[in-house]
């Protein structure tokens, strides 16, 4: 199957080849936004086609952009390789509705951009996708289709924008040259429904607090830091391919020290408890009182060993 250049090319800070969409334009009225956050951030690109908005995140701003692409995966593995930045983590997944709300239980995004994505969601109506586009995070931008030639069209007749909405602008579509529309909508998430996918349980108590210029969490009676990036095990269950498995494990090794020395024990060693940042990791829930090991060694190979073993 050929597929057409949909988003322009970009290569190391410029347009290398550009696409049938102008990107540029709707970069320039996104912009605004994106310069509101003042610390690490993490961004859900959904529908990141061949990665324009998630390369020119990374250039810009101290974030980890989550790309989910299912089309344009290979051709999109290219321009990252060639752009050769390690903020941007992969998944090769088609999402259905019903992946969209498991994705939203497990995980809070700070942003999420859905561009010209939600009409091609497939498994419930216009007001079913925006909710659970919505659920996702605090902030969302998105760009939709209102034309006729537009496909998934049981989904743009019922097409609107929320009340609460700010239009930021009114690109043209590729199709007819008719207008799109482009708009942000805030809404604060305050908690997850599960403390990782895969889980049977309703098992968080986390309390989150995020404004764009801090975000931490409380649990347990106690504040943590809340690290930009997605959990592993969401990565690992979610079609993950970038990172490699092999970066993943090269990146969990090398934390490995900072917490098995001496008397700092993590105890409760496990994937669910890793935050995969693209350029690193970070691991959560040290000394976790439901699962407390005196000795982390044997619990750090085992999560290796599952790390390896999700791609055999």
């Amino acid at each position: 199957m050929t597929l057409e250049q949909y988003q322009d090319i970009w290569v190391n800070g410029k347009v290398k080849e550009p696409g049938i969409r102008d990107c540029g334009l709707r970069w320039e009225m996104i912009k605004p936004q994106l310069d509101r956050w003042k610390r690490p951030f993490t961004v859900l690109d959904f529908g990141a086609n061949l990665g324009y908005y998630s390369l020119r995140l990374v250039e810009e701003y101290d974030c980890t952009v989550v790309a989910v692409e299912s089309v344009y995966t290979e051709w999109l593995m290219d321009v990252l390789d060639e752009n050769k930045q390690d903020r941007i983590v992969l998944l090769d997944k088609k999402f259905t509705l019903q992946d969209v709300r498991a994705l939203s239980e497990v995980e809070h995004f700070d942003l999420v951009l859905a561009l010209s994505v939600m009409h091609h969601v497939e498994g419930g109506t216009y007001e079913e996708i925006l909710e659970a586009f919505t659920s996702l995070g605090d902030v969302m931008i998105s760009e939709i289709a209102l034309e006729g030639p537009a496909c998934g069209q049981d989904i743009v007749k019922d097409t609107y924008v929320p009340k609460n909405a700010k239009v930021l602008g009114k690109p043209k579509s590729h199709l007819d040259g008719s207008e799109r529309i482009l708009f942000m909508s805030e809404h604060k998430k305050r908690t997850l429904a599960k403390s990782y996918i895969g889980t049977p349980l309703r098992d968080t108590a986390l309390d989150i607090h995020s404004d764009y210029y801090h975000k931490e969490y409380m649990k347990s009676g106690s504040v943590r830091q809340w690290y930009r990036g997605i959990n592993l095990k969401t990565w690992m269950e979610m079609g993950g391919v970038r990172p490699s498995v092999d970066e993943v494990v090269e990146m969990c090794e090398k934390e490995k020290p900072d917490f098995m020395k001496g008397d700092m024990i993590h105890g409760d060693l496990a994937v669910h408890n890793v935050i995969l940042q693209g350029d690193g990791v970070k691991f959560i829930d040290s000394l976790d009182v439901r699962r407390h090991v005196e000795i982390d060694d044997d619990w750090f190979y085992k999560m290796i060993n599952e790390i390896k073993e999700s791609r055999s």
